[in-house]
């Protein structure tokens, strides 16, 4: 700022010290300002005129000797024993006399209390009673009790001995209710995408670290350095049933509406995939999804990953072994967002439908079976048995098949020893003819129930009499394909070139829609499984009645699947023998006819077997409203957010009355900066529960306005807004202040969500924007009362004080429900009578000023009146706040720029103290009632100029550099800003220092040995630094000098030369 711009009149503001006008105080004129030394010398003076006369009427003398002056005399007069009589007499008539002299100078007092009190009819305002808040605790068995207004508690006695009584100010219903959990979600609108999670907000790290012991305080919305958390959602099925083989999973949403195409960027290896199994979550799994567009939106994404062989199964999820609370027992599958840029775009979608298809091929853990006995698959066996006939039968069972619509199929079987051309094999075999059976009575080829696409070779039409051995080719040997007993098709057994080889059948996979005669079929919606289900607590009461409520698929259907299904799914039913009954005519023509011996027959034994299937949900639409889309969807789609999950469907949606929203969002929305949520036991719906929020007052950001909090409970996993109806009473003014706020919990809550832990009701707190606009916390406490002092002519000094915690712990009237009463924080906003210097100054003030703003003075005084909480204030006139250090011309328009007492208080900063901002605003709100309609009124706090240090030094011998470094770094601060440790020191508005006057201080303290290299910063508002300064001066009127928390100190090494 330049000269002609500074502010003509340079002055510091004024504080609260300097209101009291010397004038008024009565010791500042006295009537008789004789002291006893002042009476003593002129009684000496006076008994030198006074003359003794002779007979004669001659002066013979005068009284000095009886008189003199003696101040060594009067100084030990208390302890000499030697004093004539008749001077100590004379002084014990001095003393006397003061009695009459104190009493003539009070004339000025009692002039001024007769003109302020008699003629003006003003009087010292009463004191005002402190009030303290009381919690409660019921006695055994007892479930509430009414403690009504007026109820006294016992604060012991004061100094006098009288009993000190507080009262309660409101009935309150005491009830179990505890809170046991304390929560916080956190957005910072500085990291985009970013969540930031609390799961103990009460702690130093968010997650159960201590909290410094001497200020235990934490932010309860959440702030920048807690740990970042990943929400996406997640998907539960039985198809994702997957216990082995190698495991390929695709997964298609489609989008109910359009959105912006994310960058391509923030795409690549956005989800992470994790899967249920036995112990722990498979993965995590990184994947980059494939967004689905049209034109130039996405309508859509979907992404692929594979589970190989290696990895564990894919189980169903189990809540005793597993993190998560995703209600049933399906399998889950969890999409965790990664890539915060990806989720802005992912966050803006909705969704129509959600389609998930597997393909698991590998699968060897088989049951399997032949007409003789149970087989084990991980050895050699014989399926059709040692000497296998025409009907002979292998059966296969899976039981994962059983839960899933299949829609392809093949098993992949290797022979042990066979031969490669069963041509040679069985060359010296006649040829034999038999009649080959058509497709069996049961098989319908036009049958809807199982559509088959079944390769040209195998043809369902019959055929007429062929020899059985006629060609001797590998494709003689057929069996008939049955799927629960269903026909398929006809299948070859061994491959076609090489038998020896391993053979893939059906050479097709097995396709249809939809297998006819599913267990799922038999499955009926049952109350009993209804009720597990949380979404429903929550559901208007004439629909809830009607409701079949379903549990998640995937709950066990064991009972519902016949017994014989779980080990013969699959049935292949040989069409001929292997020539085992006529080996041994053949053996004995051969023999005959001295031919080579034939070949044994070859027993068709299987060395190894494995499975692969596809299955899939369909298209399932989550976006529909109906009971029988809810109840017949094959898939569940979640929500998985920080502490829980919550299932996602539309129906579930249309049956909540106070659901805002009936969008299926694909992921939780957290469009807030700040959420913070606590628990409640051991309470009910349609109760009240008094919270007291202790609060570290002066912690919040004052530079931030007061924000509005919006209270949620939970019902149902659906946040329900607390309207006035539930929010009774609200003493803590957008969490500035220390208080009360008296829930009314609404009759939808419920205490069985998955979005937060089960067994208790939850309470959100929810901030839109800068959440450090709300102090720090310090505690929470249920069963809160507000009690107010009752003066029955107690200690007037009593409030001169603030009751200590601790000192409330019974009801002055026992009450055998209240088992008993804790105060754990000190009585506040007690004050005392007003006293004389307080009332004069007031008084004077208002007989000036007259309750009208018009001069500078007027505006600085009526401030410090009103706001004791503001230590200075400096009054600018013809300036804007946004034009305080740069313009005087602004005519109609007053700044107020003030700085808080920082008494008793924890400022954010304390090297630059700033009042709140309701209290800027609460004083331009209480000026404008003042001053002219004309006049334009701002307040702001000061704008704080730094002084930064940089230099080398060296420490004296045995002076630790990293101990002393730190000490030089406080004692400088000290120095620079001493009004921030002790109140003795004036905090003064501009300032002025040179650079010599601060290296001189650090040269003569003890443990230094010298400096150089020694530099001098002005960091103004904005943090722009200057260039090295020899001399620094705030030119500002609207600012103060204040010292930089850290300086720039290094210790001075063997190539730096002293400067």
């Amino acid at each position: 700022m330049t000269e002609k711009n500074q502010h003509p009149l340079k002055r510091d503001g004024t504080g609260q010290r300097q209101r009291f006008p010397a004038a008024l105080d009565a010791s500042y004129v006295k009537v008789d300002e004789r002291s006893m030394n002042d009476l003593l010398q002129f009684a000496a003076a006076y008994a030198k005129e006074v003359k003794f006369f002779d007979a004669s009427n001659t002066p013979a003398g005068d009284w000095q000797n009886l008189f003199a002056f003696d101040q060594k005399l009067l100084d030990d007069i208390n302890s000499r024993t030697d004093v004539q009589p008749h001077y100590a007499l004379f002084i014990a008539f001095l003393r006397l006399f003061e009695i009459a002299q104190n009493d003539l100078n009070q004339f000025t007092q009692r002039h001024l209390d007769f003109y302020y009190e008699k003629v003006l009819g003003l009087a010292k305002r009463d004191g005002e009673p402190d009030k303290v808040h009381v919690i409660f605790e019921l006695a055994k068995n007892v479930s509430q009790e009414l403690i009504a207004k007026g109820t006294a508690v016992d604060a012991g006695k004061d100094a006098t001995g009288k009993k000190l009584l507080y009262k309660l100010d409101d009935q309150i219903i005491v009830n179990m209710a505890k809170i046991s959990d304390l929560k916080s979600i956190y957005r910072s609108p500085q990291e985009n995408g970013i969540i930031r999670f609390a799961s103990q907000a009460n702690s130093g790290d968010g997650v159960g670290g201590e909290v410094d012991k001497t200020n235990p305080q934490w932010d309860a919305f959440g702030n920048l350095n807690l740990p970042a958390a990943q929400i996406g959602f997640a998907i539960a099925s039985p198809v994702l049933l997957m216990k082995e083989g190698n495991r390929v999973i695709t997964v298609k949403i489609s989008f109910e509406n359009e959105t912006a195409l994310p960058d391509e960027d923030s795409t690549a290896n956005a989800l992470e995939l994790y899967f249920s199994s036995y112990k722990e979550w498979i993965g995590p799994i990184a994947v980059t999804p494939e967004i689905i567009s049209s034109q130039e939106n996405a309508t859509g994404l979907r992404f692929t990953c594979t589970i190989d062989a290696a990895q564990p199964a894919v189980v169903n999820f189990d809540s005793a072994k597993l993190s998560g609370n995703f209600p049933g027992t399906s399998p889950v599958m969890q999409v965790k967002i990664v890539q915060p840029a990806f989720l802005p775009f992912i966050g803006n979608a909705k969704v129509k439908s959600v389609t998930v298809d597997v393909e698991v091929s590998g699968v060897t853990s088989l049951s399997v079976e032949n007409d003789q006995s149970p087989l084990n698959a991980k050895k050699p066996f014989m399926p059709f048995g040692p000497q296998p006939v025409k009907g002979s039968s292998f059966y296969i069972g899976y039981e994962e098949l059983l839960y899933k619509d299949l829609t392809g199929m093949s098993l992949t079987i290797g022979w042990l020893d066979a031969p490669s051309d069963f041509s040679d094999h069985y060359a010296g075999y006649p040829g034999i003819t038999f009649k080959r059976s058509a497709a069996p009575a049961s098989f319908n080829a036009t049958s809807p129930a199982l559509p088959i696409a079944a390769a040209p070779a195998f043809r369902r039409a019959s055929i007429g009499p062929i020899r059985l051995f006629n060609t001797y080719t590998n494709n003689s040997f057929t069996a008939l394909f049955y799927l629960r007993d269903k026909f398929q098709c006809h299948i070859n057994l061994f491959d076609s070139n090489d038998a020896s080889k391993a053979v893939t059948i059906p050479p097709q996979h097995v396709t249809h829609t939809r297998l006819r005669f599913s267990p799922l079929d038999k499955i009926r919606l049952t109350p009993e499984i209804i009720l597990r289900n949380p979404n429903f607590s929550a559901m208007k009461g004439a629909s809830a009645k009607q409701i079949p409520q379903t549990e998640s698929p995937g709950f066990h259907r064991e009972d519902f699947v016949p017994e014989e299904l779980k080990t013969r799914f699959i049935r292949l039913e040989l069409q001929h023998d292997f020539g085992h009954r006529i080996y041994p005519s053949v053996l004995s023509n051969a023999i005959q006819d001295k031919r080579d011996a034939p070949n044994a027959p070859y027993t068709p034994t299987i060395k190894s077997i494995s499975l692969s299937y596809r299955s899939g949900t369909g298209d399932v639409n989550v976006n529909e409203t109906s009971l029988s889309s809810f109840a017949q969807k094959n898939l569940q789609l979640f929500h998985a957010d920080v502490f829980g999950a919550a299932e996602q469907h539309s129906f579930l949606k249309s049956q909540i009355d106070f659901s805002a929203d009936q969008s299926i969002w694909l992921v939780p929305r957290h469009r807030c900066e700040g959420e913070f949520l606590f628990s409640l036991e051991e309470t009910a719906p349609l109760q009240t529960v008094n919270v007291l929020f202790q609060l570290m007052e002066g912690t919040a950001n004052p530079e931030k306005e007061a924000q509005d909090i919006t209270w949620f409970m939970l019902c149902g996993n659906e946040w329900k807004l607390l309207t006035k109806e539930n929010i009774l009473s609200d003493a803590t003014n957008h969490l500035l202040r220390s208080g009360i706020i008296k829930f009314y919990l609404p009759k939808e809550a419920t205490n069985d969500n998955t979005l937060l832990d089960a067994g208790k009701y939850w309470i959100k707190g929810v901030i839109e924007k800068d959440a450090d606009a709300v102090c720090k916390f310090i505690a929470l406490h249920p069963q809160a009362a507000l009690a107010v002092f009752d003066d029955e002519e107690n200690d007037v000094n009593h409030l001169a004080t603030a009751l200590p915690a601790n000192t409330i712990s019974k009801l002055v009237t026992k009450d055998v429900a209240v088992k008993k009463i804790t105060q754990p924080y000190a009585s506040f906003e007690g004050r005392m009578k007003e006293d004389g210097t307080s009332f004069y100054t007031r008084v004077s003030e208002r007989l000036r000023h007259k309750q009208r703003a018009v001069s500078i003075w007027d505006y600085e005084r009526l401030v410090l009146q009103q706001f004791p909480s503001i230590y200075k204030v400096k009054c600018l006139s013809h300036s804007s706040e946004q034009e305080a250090c740069c313009s005087y011309r602004r005519p109609g328009q007053v700044t107020l720029v003030v700085v808080p007492d920082l008494k008793n208080k924890t400022p954010v900063d304390p090297l630059k103290p700033k009042a709140p901002l309701d209290t800027l605003t609460a004083i331009k709100d209480y000026l404008e009632k003042m001053n002219s309609m004309f006049i334009e009124v701002h307040t702001c706090n000061p704008e704080y100029e730094e002084l930064q240090l940089d230099f080398k030094v060296r420490f004296k011998r045995n002076y630790e550099f990293g101990f002393y470094s730190k000490k030089l770094n406080e004692d400088l601060i000290r120095y620079l800003s001493p009004w921030a440790f002790s109140p003795s020191f004036e905090i003064s508005f501009g300032g002025r220092i040179h650079k010599s006057v601060i290296m001189n201080f650090i040269e003569e303290l003890g443990y230094v040995d010298f400096i150089t290299q020694f530099k001098m910063y002005h960091l103004r508002h904005d943090n722009s630094a200057t260039k090295d300064v020899n001399e620094i001066e705030v030119v500002n009127p609207a600012a103060i000098l204040v010292s930089s928390p850290k300086h720039s100190i290094n210790t001075v090494s063997a190539n730096d030369a002293c400067e």
